[in-house]
């Protein structure tokens, strides 16, 4: 009979191929971006009559961003308060319940 985690170790297996091919599928891809890249950079090209569109970023390409307004931050702490005040007890305490005898009462 089969093992009683083999659903366990089907799924693993399954996450490591999947792992795997994504790995792979990431490097080669991101493998011929720079290819292409490097071979065309910014000039303007075609592939089979298409225009490609496809551009380095450089440091023309960079965005400026918007300065941050500068804010004046101010920290106020208020004094901690270490006096203890009135605690009331609980209103009623349920006493705990002695379970029922099984023998005779002990003074016989």
């Amino acid at each position: 009979m089969f093992p009683a985690n083999i659903s366990v170790m089907l799924i693993m297996a399954t996450f490591r191929r999947f792992a795997f091919v994504f790995a792979f599928a990431f490097f080669a891809l991101q493998s011929a971006g720079l290819a292409h890249g490097y071979s065309y950079g910014d000039d303007p090209h075609e592939h089979n009559g298409i225009v490609c569109d496809i551009a380095l970023a450089g440091d023309e390409a960079a965005v400026i961003l918007p300065a941050l307004p500068v804010v004046d931050i101010v920290i106020t702490t208020t004094p901690a308060v270490y006096s203890g005040g009135i605690i009331s007890a609980p209103a009623r305490v349920n006493a705990p319940r002695a379970p029922p005898q099984r023998g005779p009462p002990a003074f016989i």
